[in-house]
């Protein structure tokens, strides 16, 4: 569980970021819309709560170990070092990102 929230995680970081490079890889048109960096940012949000969903059932399942009910028998692994992870966010998120300057559902005056 712990892979796919990281793989979410950085899927969404990739689409609010950079999403044309993605896009790229799979041979699609780049774009310059916003809806794919809203996608990105759900994503990370989807993400967040996806890990802290993890951790809330990793510590009911132990509670329940302790206090003699019959489960399966649970462990955390990390699946990425969260500090190069943040490094490598933080050094993405320094680099000037390429925004639409007018917004094509809003009118112009």
């Amino acid at each position: 569980m712990a892979v796919w929230t990281a793989y979410v995680l950085l899927l969404g970081a990739v689409l609010l970021v950079i999403p044309n490079v993605l896009l790229s890889i799979f041979q699609i048109e780049e774009t310059d819309e916003v809806w794919i960096r809203i996608i990105g940012l759900l994503l990370i949000g989807y993400g967040a709560y996806y890990w802290t969903a993890v951790q809330a059932e990793f510590i009911a399942m132990r509670l329940a170990k302790l206090a003699g009910i019959n489960v399966a028998p649970v462990k955390m692994v990390k699946a990425v070092r969260w500090i190069h992870m943040k490094a490598a966010l933080l050094s993405l998120l320094s680099k000037p990102v390429l925004v639409p300057p007018v917004f094509p559902c809003l009118p112009r005056r």
